[in-house]
């Protein structure tokens, strides 16, 4: 039975019917299926648009408590790592793929170029595509998405010649199987080396066609045909309505959640206009080395980068500036309120994802789906509770489980290029981390390790307590301390 189940959702995503496989997914999982479906119900998911579901039903099995029988299967780990990824923990996933032997589980080439792509790591990810690509010759399905994917990742880097030579072939192939999306990526994808060729007529033939595929598929689906229409307008005569054109693209994109589309239209726009404050803007709005590396590639003349950015949150007239790593900042780098806020700050387009967000914060840990978002709450929380009593015009806004920075009364955030580097106390809680892990240690070890005095040890430890790094047990001469295990 379940496997007549799988099968059916496996058609309804091929064929793009992406909701009608989530409420047959809703609805096996509500179950107890068997450990046997579980990777399947995972990869499903995740293609879905469910990733939170597959981490849920493989979190037990991968990381399994402390003296449990339990042993992840390769394949198990894969999937699990695919899910991960998409729910923003792409650091962890791609540790755990590094032991798998991806020759016997060539899912695991296709999953680490996913986690590089989440990061705009996309050349790197070439090596592991062409080795997915040979390993799935037999699959024919799995061989058009890897070769769309190598096609993005090529794309990407510029290597405009190889990815329209990859395309050309691929949707034919596509087409001739009736894999609809497929089709629409590749579609998309050949827009987009029109586009930066300048041939205008090829860029919008293709948008044209994937518009008449996608036109029932979503809102996302018919949102790209917009965006790149607007692109290719603005690309060919930068003007007013060109440019108002994009705004409606950008509206959309806010109301979808689709943020890399809004990242998108402001460099399209900077480098078609030569806006230089905006294109500083996504600049410093951007987490990513790769992406900040192709915005000087985009831009038709040199950029000079000042070393801090001031990043205008609500109205700007008579809003309030503030330098949260400044001289005279009140967060200590490396604690848990600085690394909350860092992590807020990161990204100006982004809302942080719960992975993502416990990632940054708790970057040691792995993530849990019952006990990371509670942690990550927690640090929200204190930091809603620290905004409130130093009189910081912020409100931390969550939309769907992700995080944002808003301002209600105007605040104007001075970012540096380069964040502070991390405190004394957090390279000293490093060190006690990698001597114990998660055992128990007492304030006299500590001294021995770090070779401090016994004053200015308590004084770490009641600091590291205090901040939620290390937690105590006992009192006086008895007390203990302990590192949060690192699957919580």
């Amino acid at each position: 039975m379940h496997n007549e189940t799988l099968k059916r959702i496996e058609e309804l995503i091929r064929k793009g019917a992406g909701k009608a496989a989530q409420a047959e997914l809703k609805a096996i999982s509500q179950g107890k299926p068997p450990r046997e479906v579980l990777s399947a119900l995972a990869s499903q998911a995740r293609r879905a648009g469910m990733p939170e579901l597959g981490v849920r039903l493989l979190n037990p099995i991968v990381r399994p408590p402390p003296r449990s029988p339990k042993r992840a299967t390769d394949a198990e780990i894969v999937e699990y790592a695919g899910c991960l990824i998409r729910v923003g923990a792409s650091n962890e996933a791609l540790k755990l793929l590094q032991n798998i032997d991806a020759r016997k589980n060539p899912q695991a080439f296709l999953y680490r170029s996913h986690g590089l792509f989440t990061q705009w790591r996309s050349i790197e990810a070439v090596p592991a595509l062409q080795c997915y690509l040979k390993e799935v010759r037999g699959d024919e399905y799995q061989r058009i998405v890897g070769q769309v994917n190598l096609a993005a990742a090529l794309l990407d880097g510029r290597y405009l010649k190889d990815t329209e030579e990859i395309l050309e072939v691929t949707r034919k192939q596509a087409l001739e199987k009736g894999y609809t999306l497929l089709f629409a990526n590749c579609l998309e994808l050949s827009a987009q080396v029109a586009l930066l060729q300048k041939k205008w007529r090829p860029a919008e033939k293709f948008i044209n066609e994937a518009a008449s595929l996608l036109k029932d598929q979503g809102a996302v689906d018919e949102l790209f045909v917009l965006k790149w229409r607007a692109v290719l307008a603005l690309m060919k005569r930068p003007g007013k309505r060109e440019l108002k054109d994009l705004n409606r693209v950008r509206k959309i994109a806010l109301r979808a959640g689709h943020w890399e589309t809004l990242r998108e239209c402001d460099l399209f726009q900077a480098c078609a206009t030569g806006n230089e404050k905006l294109l500083l803007h996504v600049y410093f709005g951007t987490p990513f080395e790769s992406y900040r590396k192709r915005i000087f590639l985009e831009f038709s003349r040199p950029l000079t980068v000042p070393e801090s950015y001031l990043w205008q949150l609500g109205p700007k007239a008579g809003g309030k500036h503030w330098e949260p790593y400044g001289k005279e900042r009140k967060l200590k780098p490396g604690q848990l309120l600085f690394r909350t806020l860092s992590a807020l700050t990161s990204d100006f387009y982004r809302p942080q994802r719960m992975g993502a967000l416990h990632a940054l914060i708790y970057p040691e840990e792995f993530f849990n789906p019952i006990s990371s978002p509670m942690r990550v709450h927690q640090a929200v929380r204190r930091l809603r509770v620290w905004f409130r009593q130093k009189r910081v015009p912020l409100e931390i806004e969550e939309r769907s489980g992700s995080y944002y920075l808003s301002s209600a009364a105007g605040c104007g955030v001075l970012l540096p290029r380069h964040l502070p580097a991390e405190s004394l106390l957090d390279a000293r809680l490093k060190i006690l981390r990698w001597k114990w892990g998660e055992e128990f240690f007492s304030a006299a070890h500590a001294q021995k390790v770090l070779k401090t005095s016994s004053r200015t040890t308590l004084r770490l430890l009641q600091a590291a307590v205090e901040d939620g790094q290390i937690a105590r047990f006992g009192a006086s001469s008895a007390c203990r301390y302990r590192f949060p295990p690192a699957r919580e």
